[in-house]
Parts: structure tokens; sequence; C-alpha cells
């Protein structure tokens, strides 16, 4: 039992580094799942074990539900879409080609209107790996 918990946790760890296919792990899981139903039904009094797997349903589809009702609020941004309206700091002048560092990366810049070194811009659009940026107080 010891070492199938174990290597159920590490094949979560590792999950994209083992070679296990990840079908594998819904079985075990359905298995368990079943497990405990059967369990719960056959051990516990009949009542008690009816009450508590219908219980622990009604728990765990208001819990799915609720997760996904709350994470459909929250867009992921990823791309050049997530690096429009960030905030990016000039390390080489843009006149009207530099550099700014953005998230912790260099990248190409171009501004317009010009920008010194130090100043705080705002991604405007991506052009390549050329970030267009304006001054961050227009």
């Amino acid at each position: 039992m010891a070492e199938w918990l174990r290597s159920g946790l590490q094949s979560r760890l590792h999950r994209f580094d083992s070679g296990r296919r990840l079908s594998e792990d819904g079985e075990r899981l359905t298995m368990l799942l079943l497990g405990a139903i059967v369990l719960a039904v056959f051990v516990l009094p009949p009542v008690w074990g009816i009450a508590i797997v219908a219980v622990a349903l009604v728990i765990e589809v208001a819990e799915v539900g609720f997760w996904v009702r709350f994470l459909r609020r929250y867009r992921v941004r990823t791309g050049a879409e997530g690096l429009v309206g960030a905030s990016a700091e000039v390390i080489e002048a843009c006149d009207p080609r530099g550099r700014v560092t953005l998230r912790g990366e260099i990248w190409h810049a171009r501004c317009a209107e010009g920008a010194g070194v130090g100043e705080r811009v705002t991604v405007t659009a991506v052009d390549g790996l050329t970030l267009e940026v304006v001054g961050a107080e227009r």
C-alpha cells in the first residue's frame, strides 16, 4: 500500500518526466473512489453508508461548480496579448529604437516620442520581437 501511494505521489510530481500513461492515474483514482463507496455502504450501517456517500457526492459537485464559476472570471493571457498594457523600464534610450526590460527579460523597443534610460513605459503592441511602447505618463 505504501509503495502504491509513494509511486502515485512521484507520478504527480514528475508527470512530464515519467514514461507512465496519464490514464493510469485516472484508473487508480477511480478504483480508490469505488473502494471508498463500497466500504461506506457495506461496512457502515446501511443508512449511514448511503447518507455519507450522498453527502460526499453533493459536496463534490458543489466544489466543482464553485471552482468552475470562480475561475471562469480570470482569463489566462499568454504570449503577445499578455504583454500589451504591461509596464517596462527603459535600459537603452529609445529614440526611436532602444531596449527595455520587462518581467526580467530584455526586449527591443520602439518609441515614437522617445524615452530616456530609467523611464517607465507601457507596451502598446508587439511586432515580432520588438515592443511598441509609449511613455507611462501619457
